[in-house]
C-alpha cells in the first residue's frame, strides 16, 4: 500500500503549475513494484573449486611442563584462508599443513571427514585432521588437527559467512543449538592430564540493539572415565560487523597479576572470536581459548584450554 500513495504524491509535485487538461483525470497504473528479494547462499556441502574460506583458527604446543600453551589465535577474517581447499587431490590446508583424498580415513562416520598422516615433528607421533558438521550444519563446519597424544594442534571455524547488510530481526535473537569441541590440559603431579570437551554445553544470545552478545561456556571434561567439571565461564562481546563475526572475553576482569617472581599464578583471560553463517545469522562458530600459568622464572603453564563452540538458532 506504501507505494502506490508515493506515486501519487510524485505525480502532484510534477503537475503543480501546470495547466489540466480538460475531461476526468487518468487513472494512476497499479504499482509492480516488489520488495528485494532476500540474499542467496550456497550451502557449505555446495562450494566448488578452490576455497579460500572465511576462517579462523587456534594453536598450541607443549610447554615445559607438558601443558599445552596458546601459539596463535584465536583469529577469526572472512576469506582469510586460515582454512582452504583445493580441488586438485582434494587437499584442504589448515595454517599451511595440508591433507589430501590419500590422507582420508575410508568410512569416515557421518558429518565428520577425517583424514592422519605421520607427523613431521615427533617421530612415530600421527597427525589427525577432522572436519565436523556440526547440527545442522547447512552453512558452517568446525575443524581440529591434533598430534594424538601429544598436546600440540589447532582448532577452527569455517563456513559460508552472513552478509554485513542481512542482519536478524531484533531486537533479541537467541540460539538454542548447540556443539563444544576442545581440549583441557591439567597439570597434576607426576605429569599433565588432557580432557576432550565434548561433554561440555554452551548458550548465547545477540541484543541487536546494542550489537552485543553474552555467552556462558560449561566446560566438561573426559578422560577415558567419569566426567570432570571444569567451570563455568561468562563471557560477552560485541559483534564485528565488517566480518560479521564476534569478539568477546570474560565477563569478569581477573584479579590484577602477581608481581613477578613472587608465587601464585597469573590469568590469561578466556578469549573467543568466530563468525554467523548463512542467511540472518542462521548458525554460528566461535573459537576460544584460556589459559593460566605459574608465576615462577619458568613461567610454566600450569592449565589451559582451547576449542569451537557451534550452533544454530
Amino acid at each position: 500500500m506504501i507505494a502506490p500513495r508515493l506515486l501519487v504524491s510524485t505525480a502532484f509535485l510534477m503537475l503543480a503549475g501546470t495547466p489540466t487538461p480538460s475531461g476526468s483525470a487518468p487513472t494512476p497504473a497499479p504499482s509492480t513494484s516488489t520488495p528485494s528479494p532476500s540474499p542467496s547462499y550456497p550451502s557449505f556441502a555446495s562450494l566448488t573449486g578452490a576455497q579460500s574460506y572465511s576462517s579462523g583458527c587456534v594453536s598450541f604446543s607443549p610447554t615445559g611442563t607438558g601443558v599445552a600453551g596458546i601459539q596463535g589465535g584465536p583469529s577469526y577474517q572472512l576469506n582469510s584462508g586460515a582454512v582452504s581447499f583445493n580441488p586438485t587431490g582434494e587437499t584442504f590446508t589448515v595454517l599451511s599443513n595440508s591433507f589430501g583424498s590419500a590422507n582420508r580415513i575410508s568410512g569416515s562416520l557421518g558429518g565428520t571427514s577425517a583424514y592422519t598422516k605421520p607427523d613431521t615433528v615427533i617421530p612415530g607421533a600421527t597427525q589427525r585432521f577432522d572436519l565436523v558438521q556440526p547440527n545442522p550444519g547447512v552453512y558452517s563446519r568446525t575443524a581440529s588437527v591434533l598430534v594424538q597424544g601429544q598436546g600440540r594442534g589447532s582448532y577452527c571455524v569455517l563456513g559460508v559467512p552472513t552478509l554485513n547488510t542481512d542482519t536478524p530481526a531484533g531486537p533479541t535473537v537467541t540460539f538454542t543449538t548447540f556443539a563444544v569441541r576442545g581440549r583441557a590440559f591439567v597439570k597434576r603431579p607426576g605429569g599433565m592430564i588432557e580432557y576432550d570437551l565434548s561433554p561440555s554445553t554452551a548458550t548465547l544470545v545477540v541484543d541487536m540493539t546494542t550489537g552485543q552478545f553474552t555467552s556462558q561456556l560449561n566446560l566438561v571434561g573426559s578422560n577415558g572415565g567419569s566426567n570432570t567439571a571444569l567451570g563455568t565461564h561468562d563471557i560477552v562481546g560485541n559483534l564485528n560487523l565488517a566480518s560479521s563475526g564476534l569478539i568477546g572475553g570474560s565477563a569478569t576482569p581477573p584479579a590484577p597479576a602477581p608481581l613477578p617472581g613472587t608465587g601464585g599464578v597469573i590469568v590469561r583471560s578466556i578469549r573467543v572470536e568466530g563468525g554467523f553463517f548463512g542467511p540472518r545469522g542462521a548458525e554460528f562458530a566461535y573459537l576460544f581459548t584460556r589459559q593460566e600459568h605459574e608465576n615462577t622464572p619458568a613461567q610454566d603453564v600450569s592449565y589451559s584450554f582451547f576449542g569451537t563452540v557451534s550452533g544454530s538458532r
